[in-house]
């Protein structure tokens, strides 16, 4: 396998002047954080999971501070504090529902608590309210992004954003 110790150092021609600037190479299941996301040329999501799951801890905590209870039920709250920064991390990964509350469970389990919902109530019904559906708004998001890409004027961002099928 081609490793990134073969290949040398390698220089590239940037800025208005051309000056040559050394490029780092990495291995293509190492993340590189781009804008904010964790993601790597092996389409491997678990970095990006797990810096939302500790997002996800962190939120939590400031739900179990002094934020009065009629507070918690306003949907921007959630949107602020958790839905933002999680759902950028995530937003080109591949994660089904399933895996979207996992990785928001500990602030979802100290938003029940907050407003006075006991653990076993149903995600569901509080859902139906309009409250916490982030695998919603993660895949509406993700919609937007690819509906972005695929109209966008530049030429590689459409050929990320379109299938490649193959057929034999």
């Amino acid at each position: 396998m081609y490793a990134k110790e073969h290949a040398g150092e390698i220089k590239l021609p940037l800025g208005m002047n051309g000056e040559l600037t050394s490029i780092e190479l990495c291995e293509a299941d190492e993340p590189v954080k781009i804008l904010g996301e964790l993601s790597n040329l092996a389409l491997h999501w678990g970095e990006a999971k797990g810096e939302a799951l500790l997002q996800a801890q962190r939120v939590a905590q400031m739900l179990r501070t002094n934020i009065p209870r009629y507070e918690c039920t306003r949907v921007d709250l959630w949107d602020t504090l958790l839905e933002s920064s999680v759902l950028y991390k995530l937003l080109c990964a591949s994660l089904n529902e399933e895996e979207m509350y996992e990785v928001t469970q500990p602030a979802w389990t100290a938003l029940k608590q907050k407003i006075g919902l006991a653990r076993s109530t149903s995600g569901a019904l509080v859902r139906s309210a309009d409250i916490g559906d982030i695998d919603t708004t993660y895949n509406v998001r993700r919609l937007v992004l690819l509906l972005r890409m695929l109209t966008t004027k530049h030429k590689n961002s459409r050929d990320a954003a379109e299938p490649t099928c193959t057929t034999t």
